[in-house]
């Protein structure tokens, strides 16, 4: 038979577990916004995906200065001839922390990583869902949660080479590419 001291422990054991993954939930917010309309086959089209991090919280950016951090890395899965061609991560921001004894770089607030997706000559035109991920470790000044992703299904419509899709959200793209970024 259990002792009490056992059986709180255990209790309190999952107890935290469960606060973690529910809590993990709500520190990065993830959105996605598109350049155009439509995208031609054989052409890009970027995509800007929008990181919004929690009062409290960072993410270690995606060149961590410590070989511990886990990076923040958006990926997305190949599908149909539509791939990524590059990606631009902001730069993070330096910050010290009690558990480390070097600076850490890391994202704050909110933050916007440039996408180019291609679609390659042959993607036959039609709707699209594009899954895009952003794995990332949430932490503040005194933990660090399991690190995780969040996985968002990005519409994107193919049209024929050589048609054109209509620019949409432009003022967004416009300050982001005139900015230096890795």
């Amino acid at each position: 038979m259990l002792s009490r001291r056992v059986l709180f422990a255990i209790i309190l054991f999952v107890v935290a577990g469960s606060n973690v993954s529910r809590s993990q939930d709500h520190k990065v917010a993830v959105q996605v916004k598109l350049s155009h309309d439509k995208v031609a086959a054989g052409s890009a089209i970027h995509a800007m995906v929008i990181v919004g991090i929690h009062d409290g919280w960072h993410i270690n950016s995606a060149t961590p200065s410590d070989e511990n951090q886990i990076e923040s890395v958006v990926s997305i899965k190949a599908i149909d001839g539509i791939g990524i061609d590059t990606m631009r991560y902001p730069p993070g921001v330096l910050r010290d922390f009690g558990f480390s004894d070097v600076p850490l770089d890391v994202y704050e607030g909110s933050v916007n990583i440039l996408v180019t997706l291609h679609a390659a000559e042959q993607t036959k035109p039609g709707k699209y869902l594009i899954p895009m991920s952003l794995a990332y470790q949430a932490c503040n000044d005194n933990i660090c949660l399991a690190p995780t992703s969040v996985t968002i299904d990005v519409p994107l419509e193919v049209v024929a080479a050589g048609e054109d899709g209509i620019p949409i959200n432009q003022e967004l793209f416009k300050s982001y590419l005139e900015e230096n970024h890795r």
